[in-house]
């Protein structure tokens, strides 16, 4: 492939609300023609009931009402919104495009996944911490199934225990 040049102009940035998953913006920064890049940043959020309680895994989420018959609260998503919102005026003031997505759902990776064709980004980066178990050694779940699945290149940036954001 010698002579060709790869030009990536959007970029999905999954985020989760640690300092960790933030070390992957300085990665994205330094990258040649980064000022070029279009960032969109996405967090996956549960939804929750009033009161609070975010619900497991498997809960049906459609409709205004919950299973048991409560109300859903958006405070998760309201936070997300503004913890992504004040990191993409960051970047916004160093001239660089961002956008912010907040989804509720409790499938991140298939959020992730399926923002490739919603967002029509042409990589995903984003940081990984490692689960338990051997086969989750090196990435974590949620990684492991967007590398899986994704129909673009994903750019992961490891993070360390103890280490933060940019």
């Amino acid at each position: 492939m010698r002579g060709k040049q790869v030009t990536l102009r959007r970029v999905l940035v999954p985020l989760d609300g640690s300092s960790a998953a933030l070390r992957v913006i300085p990665r994205l920064l330094a990258l040649a023609r980064a000022e070029m890049l279009e960032f969109v940043f996405l967090q996956v959020v549960r939804r929750e009931r009033v009161g609070g309680h975010v619900m497991p895994p498997g809960t049906p989420t459609s409709g205004d009402e919950a299973p048991d018959g409560g109300e859903w609260t958006h405070v998760g998503a309201a936070v997300a919104d503004q913890r992504l919102g004040a990191i993409a005026e960051r970047l916004r003031a160093r001239g660089s495009h961002a956008e912010v997505r907040v989804i509720e759902s409790a499938d991140v990776g298939s959020v992730i996944v399926d923002s490739i064709r919603n967002e029509l980004v042409e990589l995903i980066a984003m940081s990984t911490r490692g689960a338990s178990g051997l086969r989750r050694l090196v990435l974590g779940s949620v990684a492991e199934h967007v590398v899986t699945h994704s129909e673009v290149p994903v750019l992961l940036v490891t993070a360390r225990s103890g280490e933060g954001g940019p």
